[in-house]
């Protein structure tokens, strides 16, 4: 059993330089903004409670009550990173952030089913950019990378020309740094790399390889910066409305997956083309184990009319 030791007690001042000192220490930017916010509403929460463990216990089961599981446990992620990062620096009682760091998450039960589209609609989904346009020849290259690569948005926005290579006499996007700094190369079908040639060659004239591939539009056509996770987002969210179905990047990552799968392709080629750690997390992601074309529910003898 744990005996608490003498808890932090944080002014304002401390809280303001806990958040940059998170900030400094993170590198991928999704990771960085999702660990200031949670530790901001935590902190928030706290008050003027000690920052001890019963705190942490008690601000976690008060968030179960509230939040899904993975809510929780992600801003818990960011309350034990920070308490890393202060043992580090010998700003915090190393048995206070063993104390801190040993507070479990909250249990998730089951899997979450997510969403995928069907062959229809992702064939929809990659013809309806105007490809006579410049923003529908580069949105149709996004979706293509993402529907073609099951890519996160984060990583479509940092890919650069020489990605796009050849390995072993196939289209390859090569060296994508994902989550966990983990780096991997993902085959594609000739298709994509043509919607991304496409898109280099006739309208954006990238070659500099300091230079990102996709870039944002001007209303008058005009490129400029690279563009950022939640532009990803609205390109699908807007093509998704044109063929009247609802989807987000993610649907189209896990689309790749499943898409894959039920055609044959062996899982562990999938676990690396998407960059997990282990296979389990790629059978979880894809709900490998329940076959939704042949469920129980089709074997009932019994029905209301």
């Amino acid at each position: 059993m744990f005996q608490e030791t003498q808890p932090l007690v944080l002014s304002n001042r401390h809280t303001y330089a806990l958040v940059e000192l998170l900030k400094t220490s993170i590198a991928n930017t999704n990771t960085r903004r999702a660990y200031v916010k949670s530790l901001e509403e935590f902190l928030a929460w706290m008050g003027d409670r000690p920052f001890n463990r019963q705190t942490i216990k008690e601000w976690r089961a008060e968030m179960a009550d509230k939040h899904s599981p993975s809510y929780v446990n992600q801003r818990l992620s960011a309350i034990r990173k920070l308490v890393t990062l202060l043992d580090d620096t010998d700003d915090i009682d190393p048995r206070l952030a063993v104390q801190i760091t040993s507070v479990k998450g909250v249990p998730m039960r089951g899997v979450r089913v997510g969403r995928w589209l069907t062959r229809e609609e992702a064939t929809a989904l990659l013809l309806a950019p105007d490809t006579n346009t410049v923003r529908g020849l580069r949105d149709h290259a996004i979706l293509a990378v993402m529907l073609g690569a099951g890519l996160r948005r984060s990583e479509v926005t940092t890919l650069r020309p020489t990605q796009f290579t050849e390995v072993e006499g196939r289209y390859v996007i090569a060296n994508i740094e994902g989550k966990g700094n983990r780096v991997r190369t993902v085959p594609v079908a000739p298709w994509v790399r043509e919607a991304v040639f496409d898109w280099l060659l006739y309208c954006a004239g990238i070659t500099d390889d300091a230079e990102h591939v996709f870039k944002s539009i001007a209303p008058n056509n005009k490129l400029n910066g690279s563009i950022d996770p939640q532009t990803i987002h609205d390109v699908v969210v807007r093509y998704a409305k044109v063929i009247n179905i609802s989807a987000t990047p993610h649907d189209l990552r896990r689309t790749f997956a499943r898409r894959a799968l039920q055609n044959g392709a062996p899982i562990e080629q999938i676990q690396y083309s998407l960059g997990h750690a282990s296979v389990q997390t790629t059978e979880r992601y894809l709900s490998i184990n329940q076959d939704f074309t042949n469920a129980p529910s089709d074997y009932l003898d019994f029905q209301p009319y």
